[in-house]
């Protein structure tokens, strides 16, 4: 009676964590699936099941005994769900299914207290970089490996590697002071919001570090870097471009540092920027991000930046943008507020004090 209980409480949950779009048509068997693979993996204090375990309390379930049938479903827990972590792309990964996540944000917890509260002089220097040694990673026992541990920090976006040795954790680098004369005011800039009007730390480091893992993306290694503001360059054959990556309370900055970068060159950082963005944000609830393009000058002090989320207008704006002109009076102009339209009517202004809506 005690375990119906908790099947039909776990049934109640996992509809709740869907939209209310996808509930209908759940097969029974996937649900019970689910409830017996947490049950399973508690009784036998373990969070991380083999694939092979899977199929076989699948098949009791009646759930068809086949990869592709097996894996569809868990990836339904994964992605939907939210109840297991399924990684049948990545190779060190892929033959396992992992129930408990608790052992993960522990481990990526504790290796920011022990950098920050117990480090030698070398580890001080690692630590101010923002690098993660190979060996500090370990293992979590009776968890992960090493190898896997790095892996799954690599995909989700934790940490970036630097070479075989070296990774950068950017969540271990310090904070800048940010100015609000910073505030875009060239046509080389772009800008990011999310809908909900905060701008974390946490999705600036993911894409960071999904941007370092981009093609011609590198992190410029001669100059610091900061949780807040990273520096990188765009290298192609013929030539390096730099790109400053801020975040704001209210907003997130691109800027290409090169006012004479081709169009194409600024279509292509635009785009793996956005890019970057939606996937973070994808595995975010309610974060929704906004794109923001400079127009050309208006009337008086005014700069109109439009915010798109549409397909189409926000391509064809973007295209808009990577073909202007930068504006010699326009860069040296103190801008401190200006606004912004976002197709639905709603003016925002930046300001010293951030965004708001006015």
């Amino acid at each position: 009676k005690e375990d119906m209980q908790q099947v039909k409480n776990k049934i109640e949950k996992l509809i709740a964590m869907i939209q209310p779009t996808d509930t209908k048509g759940i097969p029974a068997p996937w649900v019970v699936f689910d409830f017996i693979l947490h049950k399973y993996a508690k009784l036998k204090k373990i969070g991380k099941l083999e694939i092979v375990t899977c199929r076989y309390i699948a098949k009791k379930c009646g759930i068809k005994d086949d990869n592709e049938e097996i894996g569809y479903v868990l990836l339904f827990l994964h992605h939907k769900a939210g109840t297991v972590l399924y990684y049948p792309h990545i190779p060190e990964l892929e033959n396992f299914v992992f129930t408990d996540f608790q052992p993960i944000i522990d481990f990526v917890s504790r290796i920011i207290i022990n950098y920050f509260i117990d480090h030698s002089e070398q580890e001080e220097n690692d630590v101010r970089n923002g690098l993660l040694k190979t060996a500090s990673v370990g293992k979590i026992d009776g968890y992960l490996e090493a190898d896997e541990l790095v892996s799954l920090l690599k995909h989700r976006h934790i940490i970036s590697e630097m070479n075989k040795e070296t990774f950068l954790m950017p969540s271990l680098l310090p904070k800048a002071e940010q100015s609000y004369n910073n505030a875009p005011n060239n046509m080389c800039s772009f800008l990011v919001m999310l809908k909900n009007e905060y701008c974390p730390i946490g999705v600036f480091c993911a894409v960071s570090t999904r941007l370092a893992s981009t093609t011609n993306w590198k992190f410029n290694e001669s100059v610091p870097q900061f949780k807040n503001r990273m520096y990188f360059y765009y290298a192609l054959p013929e030539a390096s471009y730099g790109i400053t990556f801020a975040a704001f309370n209210a907003y997130y900055k691109v800027s290409i540092d090169d006012r004479y970068a081709s169009s194409e060159v600024r279509l292509k950082v635009c785009k793996d920027s956005i890019e970057a963005f939606t996937k973070v944000c994808n595995d975010i609830k309610n974060a929704l991000p906004l794109f923001g393009f400079y127009a050309k000058p208006e009337e008086g002090d005014e700069r109109l930046i439009y915010f798109d989320t549409q397909g189409e207008q926000l391509t064809e704006q973007m295209k808009k943008w990577s073909h202007q002109v930068d504006s010699e009076e326009l860069r040296n102009d103190e801008c401190r507020s200006f606004t912004i339209i976002n197709g639905t009517a709603d003016v925002f202004e930046i300001g010293e004090y951030g965004l708001t809506i006015s």
